[in-house]
């Protein structure tokens, strides 16, 4: 299924990237959230956008995945995970990095002490690799 700011720029979007035939596409999230065939949302526009398209997910009763980032401010987060609890709905930050096989390997030796006690961590990534305990 695939969602856009018009149903012929979806279709565009399907044809360029040569999806099967068969898919659905919306004109609009408002339109992708009434689907009772949706099961979860994922929300890939700019950042600037999750919050109110997450909201919207979520006030249809629907799980959503949120790319990162996953809003432009505290304020907005913290709205989204209550409304989220409130509704008992599924709510994540899409940081596909930290399922990595290898991110999940460093992190347990890091909790397990194999490489004695780590004081700072730097790379090039917005997603640290080591030092999430959640």
């Amino acid at each position: 299924m695939a969602s856009s700011t018009s149903k012929d720029k979806a279709d565009e979007f399907l044809t360029k990237v040569k999806a099967p035939g068969g898919v659905k596409t919306y004109g609009s999230y408002a339109e992708l959230v009434v689907d009772a065939d949706v099961d979860i949302i994922y929300v890939a526009t700019p950042h600037s956008h999750h919050f109110q398209n997450v909201m919207l997910a979520l006030e249809a009763g629907k799980p959503v995945l949120c790319e990162k980032a996953f809003t432009v401010n505290a304020a907005q987060a913290k709205k989204l995970v209550e409304t989220a609890r409130a509704k008992k709905l599924f709510l994540m930050e899409a940081v596909w990095t930290r399922y990595f096989p290898l991110s999940i390997k460093i992190r347990e030796l890091v909790q397990a002490g194999a490489i004695g006690t780590v004081y700072r961590v730097t790379g090039t990534s917005p997603d640290p690799l080591v030092g999430n305990t959640r």
